[in-house]
């Protein structure tokens, strides 16, 4: 962000430098008609004439170059500072959205094209020319005192009304603004649950309410509407009485000899740069102030120290370690004191009724969601002290619905990294056996994926996520529930890929029901109201529970675990 502003103060420094450039040329053109109207046309001097209208049209043609420079200047800024600041946030985006209650929207995006648009279109910029209007207005008054004191005074009453009305119509449009969001928000909502609705014949209804809502959100911009229209009619015409006035007024001192012809027509060129200069500082001061606050938030949402590079670790063996973890979602606590650890190449399953806090679990171990106390470890450094990048390369992680962004088949196993691996993406499929599956798809691996994998089957699209869970040789591996949309083949193609991170001693853990499953494992977690109920080696866990039901009256027995059935 510091780096941005820098780069942001020298744009506007040159910026600033070219305004000044433009500003001094301009005054050529009024000095020009003063001295031809005064002079030249007096001495019927043709050679004079040329002279002077082609030192003008320099003049002119030098105007024109630094104003291209200016908004080619302008134009780069605002690309600069997107691509400074685009990566800082759409990664704190990311992150926020992760957390539970997390707002998954693009406003810090949205700011950011706010910002550009500002930058390259000279909103901001335009302030720049606040000081001219008063060496305008100088040299005005010393044309004539009075067209200079009548400059003054419309300006002034120019800019107290235009910033009464910009004060009265914001807080109108600030009302609409938040109706007409509300109506969006309440629209996306239908749209998202388009099929729930159409099953219960609820189009109508649902169409009903958001004309109604509507209606409200149109009535307040029609009034703030209404209101700016009839404010802007009532500035246009002062601007257009600003630049008469003082014309009048230098023919008013004329018949007292106080002025010259050329004087007249000067002191009107340079009123109507007054008033063109006024007119776009304020129109441009909305959007400045928006762009203004719109880099506040940015600077709110990005956190300079989350941004700082981390130390890169040396690569994991796998060694997982959780002591005492306390998880709080929303003011609401779900995971209570919850320990325990797997040694490299270890697996662990973890199980417990639903909800209890072992999809929570799962996203705290692999640093999504902020722990509220304790800490997890991977080969004993913090999970939050890995960088991103390099976490990346060590951990995979496969959530319990499985969600596939837009693009190809191999993107979406390569977790969309700019130079994907074909030999480490052909591996991973295999492992997660859907190597032959991806191959019959039209267009095999480079078969595209819609929105959501809607053109996947539930049980593609979580094999599919499974390989991308064993994308680059992972040394950790997180599996919530890999069963939920799996036929008999997709389980065997699961237990497959258990063997096979066992063998590769990947350490592992699983939240799943089959207990044939959790007994093949090293170590087993029961999850009981957010605590741990039960924790050690998978025999020993079974064989207590077994003894806890045998003692219990009239409980069945459990289930011999080589049988897979559920617990």
């Amino acid at each position: 962000m510091q780096y941005t502003m820098k780069s942001w103060l020298k744009y506007f420094l040159f910026a600033g430098i070219f305004n000044i450039c433009l500003n001094v040329v301009y005054l050529s053109v009024p000095f020009y008609i003063m001295i031809v109207y005064d002079r030249a046309l007096y001495s019927f001097s043709r050679s004079t004439l040329y002279t002077l209208s082609a030192g003008v049209l320099i003049c002119l043609v030098v105007t024109a170059m630094f104003d291209y420079l200016k908004h080619r200047l302008m134009d780069q800024a605002g690309n600069d500072v997107v691509q400074h600041l685009n990566s800082l946030v759409f990664n704190q985006m990311h992150k926020d959205a992760a957390v539970p209650g997390g707002d998954a929207d693009s406003g810090g995006l949205s700011d950011l094209n706010l910002i550009r648009r500002a930058i390259v279109q000279g909103r901001i910029s335009s302030v720049l020319d606040f000081p001219w209007i008063l060496i305008y207005l100088a040299v005005l008054y010393l044309i004539h005192p009075l067209p200079g004191m009548i400059g003054i005074g419309v300006v002034f009453l120019v800019a107290v009304f235009q910033i009464l009305v910009y004060i009265l119509e914001k807080r109108n449009y600030t009302i609409a603004d938040v109706i007409q969001q509300s109506n969006q928000k309440f629209a996306d909502k239908i749209f998202s649950h388009a099929y729930l609705i159409q099953s219960m014949r609820m189009g109508p209804a649902a169409e009903r309410k958001y004309r109604e809502r509507e209606r409200q959100g149109l009535k307040m911009a029609a009034g703030a509407d209404f209101f700016q229209s009839l404010a802007g009619a009532a500035i246009r015409m002062i601007h257009m009485i600003g630049p008469t006035a003082v014309f009048c007024a230098g023919a008013f001192v004329f018949f007292d000899n106080e002025i010259t012809v050329g004087g007249i027509f000067a002191g009107a060129m340079v009123a109507v740069k007054i008033f063109q200069s006024l007119d776009n500082s304020l129109t441009n001061l909305q959007p400045a102030v928006q762009a203004n606050a719109a880099w506040q938030r940015i600077k709110h949402r990005v956190e300079i120290s989350a941004q700082r590079e981390k130390l890169s670790l040396p690569e994991p063996e796998g060694r997982l370690d959780v002591n005492q973890l306390n998880l709080v979602i929303q003011g609401r606590p779900m995971l209570y004191n919850v320990t325990f650890s797997l040694e490299p190449g270890e697996s662990l399953g973890i199980f417990g009724p639903s909800p209890v806090g072992k999809t929570s679990l799962c996203r705290a171990l692999v640093g999504v969601w902020p722990i509220a106390a304790g800490e997890v470890r991977l080969d004993k450094a913090k999970i939050s002290d890995w960088p991103d990048r390099q976490l990346a390369q060590y951990l995979g992680y496969m959530p319990q619905e499985p969600e596939l962004l837009p693009g190809t088949v191999v993107e979406n196993i390569a977790r969309f990294a700019k130079d994907a691996d074909s030999e480490k993406v052909v591996k991973a499929a295999k492992s997660a056996g859907v190597h032959e599956a991806i191959l019959k798809m039209p267009k095999g691996y480079d078969t595209h994926i819609v929105a959501d994998g809607a053109n996947l089957s539930p049980g593609q699209r979580q094999i599919i996520s499974l390989a991308r869970t064993l994308y680059n040789d992972p040394r950790l591996v997180i599996l919530d529930e890999p069963f939920t949309h799996m036929d008999d083949i997709g389980i065997k193609q699961v237990a497959a890929t258990l063997n096979h991170l066992k063998q590769s001693k990947i350490t592992h853990v699983m939240v799943t029901r089959q207990v044939g499953f959790l007994a093949k494992m090293d170590k087993v977690l029961i999850l009981k109201e957010g605590k741990v109920a039960m924790y050690g080696p998978s025999k020993a866990v079974f064989a207590q529970l077994a003894k806890q039901q045998q003692a219990a009256n009239g409980v069945v027995p459990l289930s011999n675990p080589s049988t897979g059935a559920r617990i």
